[in-house]
């Protein structure tokens, strides 16, 4: 299939990161800055991140219809808890918050380090936050340690000699069906028809391999029906897109009990949500189909919980099948994960978040759940930049973490390929750090070749 690429000259930092993009056209190779400095200042940062921002907008790069132009309406540093073998004082990064919570950017604080490290399209990262998005916390968690091990890997020569502002190409893969056209999460109202746990009355989540798999069918708009179960599939997005939470009667803050007996709990004031939950309209009411179809015991066989449902991610290949896709795809390695993305397929990432201690200012990271289960999101697009000094690229992906939309956005792939063990998925071998049912490179795992 001919794939759709579009490039822009863009300036920018230069980092080391894997070659495995075609060359298309030449560009003259400019000179170096005449600083040395390794630290980039917040306004540096900005004037970059601008420049960037009208770069990719003039080339139509977008995720979905959300332009790449923001308004910058708050900015701040945060030093990681990261330290580096030369002893070095903690590396930092500088957030910018867009308007009308319409996103943030991370930009490196350290020129050794790729400048652009996250691009979103919904909600801000603001210090003191504490992070419910799984997506996002384990984005900024791995993100510390890919600071540390990238500035441990240069010697005395590169920290002044590497990471010139240069100008290279940027390439926009197109994928086979476009962007994802959704921006679904796991409750209301797309858990309408899951099960109602039976100890707390609450209405249990979709789960995120449902909420993954579910957006993965809407970018195919595919399969038109299931188990007798009909799928209109622009009806779906197009209500999805629109939908308005409905507004629900006044709520009592007067404690409610739940259940009876020994089971009897008096929860505190839940979320309007919970308590006022009516029929969605047919088209919604499909994709709550959907979502419930995916959970039985002969798909997912979901784990049910108001609190976190769980799916064992070996039965996303049988799911796909039993949807009569004709490949339910595999666990792959990084560089077969670059390869799927540039082919223009789409692809999941699985990992499992942890904590960071001593951030300044402090964002708040959950840990994995105690059961050792962790989060699965979409992939729906690649980008590339190529650093002519080292002719080498960088990667970003287009990450669709199945919340609603918050933090949706450009990632820097290289914080997903750890060098911290092995990086292909085994069932049969424990993981030494967490409890979970294998061992992939510190929980990070990398799904793909599924095929319509």
């Amino acid at each position: 299939m001919k794939m759709n690429i579009k490039i822009v000259s863009l300036m920018i930092l230069a980092t080391i990161i894997l070659n495995a993009c075609n060359k298309f056209g030449s560009t003259d190779i400019p000179n170096k800055s005449e600083s040395n400095k390794v630290s980039v200042s917040i306004d540096e940062a900005e004037d970059m991140l601008l420049e960037i921002m009208e770069r990719m907008n003039a080339l139509g790069t977008k995720s979905g219809d959300e332009s790449m132009q923001k308004t910058i309406s708050g900015r701040y540093s945060m030093t990681l808890s990261t330290e580096t073998k030369s002893g070095d004082e903690s590396p930092t990064v500088h957030v910018f918050n867009f308007e009308n919570e319409s996103g943030f950017a991370i930009m490196s604080a350290d020129r050794r380090i790729a400048p652009l490290l996250a691009y979103t399209f919904k909600g801000n990262l603001n210090a003191g936050d504490s992070i419910d998005n799984p997506g996002l916390a384990i984005y900024m968690s791995k993100l510390n340690d890919y600071i540390t091990v990238t500035l441990d890997t240069l010697n005395s020569d590169q920290i002044t000699d590497k990471g010139y502002l240069i100008y290279g190409d940027v390439y926009i893969t197109e994928m086979v069906n476009g962007y994802c056209p959704v921006k679904w999460d796991q409750y209301y109202p797309y858990n309408y028809l899951c099960p109602v746990d039976s100890v707390s009355g609450y209405k249990c989540l979709t789960g995120c391999t449902g909420t993954v798999i579910a957006q993965l069918m809407a970018c195919y708009k595919y399969p038109e029906s299931y188990n007798g179960y009909t799928f209109d599939w622009d009806a779906m997005i197009e209500a999805s897109n629109n939908y308005e939470p409905p507004v629900a009667p006044p709520i009592s803050a007067d404690p409610i009990e739940i259940g009876g007996g020994n089971d009897s709990i008096t929860p505190p004031l839940i979320r309007e949500s919970v308590m006022y939950e009516p029929e969605p309209d047919s088209a919604m009411l499909q994709i709550a189909r959907l979502m419930q179809q995916l959970g039985l015991p002969e798909n997912l066989d979901n784990i049910y919980s108001p609190y976190g449902t769980a799916a064992y991610s070996y039965n996303i290949d049988n799911t796909l099948l039993n949807f009569n896709f004709s490949n339910g795809g595999s666990w792959i390695f990084f560089d077969e994960l670059l390869e799927e993305l540039s082919n223009g397929y789409y692809c999941f990432v699985q990992a499992k978040d942890y904590d960071i201690i001593g951030t300044d200012p402090p964002v708040v990271i959950p840990c994995s759940y105690e059961d050792g289960s962790g989060h699965i999101w979409l992939l729906h697009g690649l980008m590339s930049v190529k650093y002519y000094d080292l002719f080498n690229i960088t990667y970003y992906f287009l990450c669709n973490f199945g919340w609603g939309g918050y933090a949706d956005g450009y990632y820097l792939a290289d914080v997903y390929n750890t060098n911290k063990g092995p990086s292909y998925f085994d069932p049969n071998v424990k993981s030494e750090v967490i409890n979970d049912p294998g061992n992939y490179s510190y929980q990070i795992g990398y799904y793909g070749k599924i095929r319509k």
